[in-house]
């Protein structure tokens, strides 16, 4: 069974832990393929935060693993994005099934000549810039662009200007991760949050976001999660505080976690 409803103790900058281990907690494609999986270390610490019969010491067991990579250091608030690829990478080497978050992207490099070159792979979260919706944010990242390089042709047989374009092919699952990190600057622009979204003509709903709320050098990470119901939940580390609805716009979302209708 899912564990629904609870929050997670602070143990020292860990919000950004928290926040993301709830999102996963209502990665339904995920947990339920998880279930009869069982490791130790890390991926075992990890795989005992997503069900209902977690206990306190299997948080410090994660904390203390993450610790030991030497990436996420004790009483250091880190990148909740960073921690969120850390993991998947470490938890899908281990458990060798396949990954709900894992898209393909395809890469097209067209010549003036019209000569195209297209290379394919995997993504596990788009990081896109900023825009007034994630809807534009991927809108711009698939856009055509101009090379500011020149590429050797196969066919012209000498470097010319070239295109590129991006085509995203999601899994059951998208994560969207908004680039507000710049340099030593954090963007806090509003976004108009969007409880669906549509990707190549498939439409997906919004289950989870991870939010950040603080500047580059001080913050805190919370986490915002659908019920089956379809009601919101806030989760605070400790403090779980239902809602009403979602907010029309917001300048905290970071990572937002869709999944296909």
């Amino acid at each position: 069974m899912l564990r629904k409803m609870r929050g997670l103790p602070n143990l020292g900058n860990t919000c950004y832990i928290n926040s993301i281990l709830q999102c996963l907690r209502y990665s339904k494609n995920l947990v339920y393929r998880l279930k009869d999986e069982y490791s130790d270390g890390l991926v075992g610490s990890l795989l005992e935060m997503l069900y209902i019969n977690s206990e306190r010491k299997d948080l410090h067991n994660l904390v203390r693993a993450l610790a030991k990579t030497g990436e996420f250091k004790l009483m250091r608030q880190c990148d909740a994005h960073e921690l969120f690829l850390y993991l998947m990478d470490q938890l899908f080497e281990t458990v060798k099934i396949k990954n709900p978050f894992e898209g393909t992207m395809v890469s097209t490099v067209t010549c003036n000549c019209g000569q195209k070159s297209t290379t394919e792979y995997p993504y596990i979260s788009l990081s896109v810039e900023l825009k007034e919706t994630v809807s534009d944010s991927i809108e711009k990242f698939c856009s055509l662009e101009k090379l500011e390089d020149k590429i050797d042709c196969e066919k012209c047989k000498i470097k010319t200007a070239c295109t590129k374009q991006i085509e995203v092919k999601p899994n059951d699952t998208v994560v969207v991760h908004l680039k507000r990190f710049t340099g030593r600057k954090k963007l806090q622009n509003e976004i108009t949050i969007e409880p669906e979204l549509k990707i190549n003509n498939t439409m997906y709903r919004l289950y989870a976001i991870c939010n950040h709320a603080g500047g580059m050098f001080g913050g805190h990470y919370t986490a915002l999660c659908m019920k089956r119901d379809g009601s919101w939940t806030l989760l605070n580390d400790n403090q779980v505080i239902p809602i009403s609805d979602l907010p029309k716009k917001s300048d905290r979302p970071y990572l937002l976690f869709y999944y296909k209708i």
